[in-house]
């Protein structure tokens, strides 16, 4: 949460020149392009392939943090006796 924060903090402050580098590069980083792709949109500071490369590196970056999530989940929840480590879960063969 404090990470998604920063960034649409971030994202506001970059909205009062959505031509800047820091605004366009904002707009291509899968966890800050949802807060800052639709205020350059609404100031028509972006082209149309922007915002389909947007789109498709903010899919690709849900997918990928999707797929991690479910890897360390399923390999957990089955080791309830005792705490599990991040790389003991990651190791684990699924079940």
């Amino acid at each position: 949460m404090v990470v998604l924060m920063l960034c649409y903090f971030a994202s506001i402050f970059a909205a009062g020149e959505p031509s800047s580098t820091a605004a366009r590069v904002m707009s291509w980083i899968p966890l800050s392009a949802p807060f800052a792709m639709p205020g350059r949109i609404a100031a028509r500071a972006v082209e149309w392939w922007e915002i389909l490369g947007s789109m498709a590196v903010t899919g690709i970056g849900a997918l990928i943090a999707l797929a991690l999530a479910e890897r360390i989940y399923v390999r957990s929840v089955i080791h309830t006796d005792r705490m599990l480590g991040w790389r003991e879960a990651w190791r684990m063969e699924r079940v």
